[in-house]
């Protein structure tokens, strides 16, 4: 099942809601997330957890840029999530985010590949 948001709400370039996998709510990121797109990045995780109960994925395979603003908010929706006994997964970083990730102690956060399963990769 896909769930898209409106690109007038949600630019192309940021974040989006694409999918439900398996109880698992993805949030998948692009192009550059720093300062400027953090307050964007906050809402969208936002509305990813409120919109159920399910564990949490931010699918990082399509960023070029993260800074730690945007760090700050994964730890934080980590945090929420934790109180409420779910989960927060950063799935497929790429070479500029899982170095900032690791200085940042959220290694532990990190699943390098996909989970399989229907309609997933």
């Amino acid at each position: 099942m896909a769930l898209t948001q409106s690109p007038a709400v949600v630019p192309e370039h940021a974040s989006r809601l694409v999918e439900r996998p398996r109880g698992r709510r993805v949030v998948e990121l692009e192009g550059e997330h720093d300062v400027s797109t953090v307050g964007l990045l906050a809402a969208t995780i936002a509305r990813a957890i409120a919109q159920g109960d399910e564990d949490l994925v931010l699918d990082l395979r399509a960023i070029r840029f993260l800074d730690a603003s945007s760090v700050t908010v994964f730890v934080r929706a980590r945090a929420f999530l934790a109180d409420r006994s779910r989960t927060l997964t950063l799935q497929r970083p790429p070479s500029c985010a899982r170095r900032l990730i690791d200085v940042c102690g959220l290694a532990g956060l990190v699943q390098l590949s996909s989970p399989a399963g229907p309609g997933g990769p």
